[in-house]
């Protein structure tokens, strides 16, 4: 499904759309820089697949921390962790994306299926309409009063290869058969993090290059 709206954050009216909806480029950077050391800091001696979930893991703890002290709170509806605006407005949880995380020409997806509660709040976001008047615009049009939050998704991959990674503030509103977010109304792509950049509030890098003896099984 092609996304409604795709915003390159280059410009002054683009950090506006992030402010109207109360997140900054920083913070944003932070977590997932947070989620890269997680998934860096993984040895061989780790289960396989951790990588991922600890990135995630470390992701969410992230951007609940850095939220808190502007009144954001977290909440676990069905099992799924996210952060929500003061107000109640919005919600941003953390995922891991495919290669086309970041790419304006190409559609990415979730890297793993989602469950009960992210189908929930597609469904809600299906039924908001367009989330910005204009490219322009800075102006943010509210969802309407619900129990449910606007649900955005901080979507982001680790391009080992070409030594970035590449992460969006996304919208969703449609999940494919095989159960992955594959569709946007609207997509706040970020510039791409060139690995070993530092964090903008100051935590350390993960160790590179850990010379771990992998012991064979018996």
């Amino acid at each position: 499904m092609t996304p409604k709206q795709i915003f390159n954050l280059q410009t002054s009216s683009n950090q506006e759309l992030l402010e109207a909806i109360g997140v900054s480029e920083a913070e944003l950077n932070s977590v997932v820089l947070q989620c890269y050391r997680a998934f860096a800091s993984v040895s061989p001696l780790h289960p396989k697949g951790y990588s991922g979930t600890s990135g995630w893991a470390d992701g969410t703890q992230a951007i609940r921390a850095i939220l808190l002290p502007k009144s954001w709170k977290p909440t676990n509806p069905k099992g799924q962790p996210r952060v929500v605006s003061p107000g109640g407005r919005y919600a941003i949880t953390v995922s891991s994306g495919d290669v086309n995380t970041g790419n304006p020409n190409q559609t990415p997806q979730t890297k793993n299926a989602k469950g009960a509660q992210t189908s929930k709040s597609v469904a809600f976001n299906s039924r908001q309409g367009d989330l910005f008047r204009s490219e322009a615009s800075s102006t943010v049009e509210l969802p309407s009063r619900d129990d449910e939050q606007m649900l955005w998704i901080l979507l982001y991959y680790v391009d080992l290869a070409g030594e970035e990674i590449r992460y969006e503030l996304s919208c969703p509103i449609a999940i494919g058969d095989n159960g992955k977010v594959d569709g946007w109304s609207a997509r706040i792509i970020m510039p791409a993090i060139r690995l070993g950049t530092p964090d903008p509030f100051g935590a350390p890098d993960p160790e590179q290059n850990l010379d771990i003896p992998v012991i064979p099984k018996l």
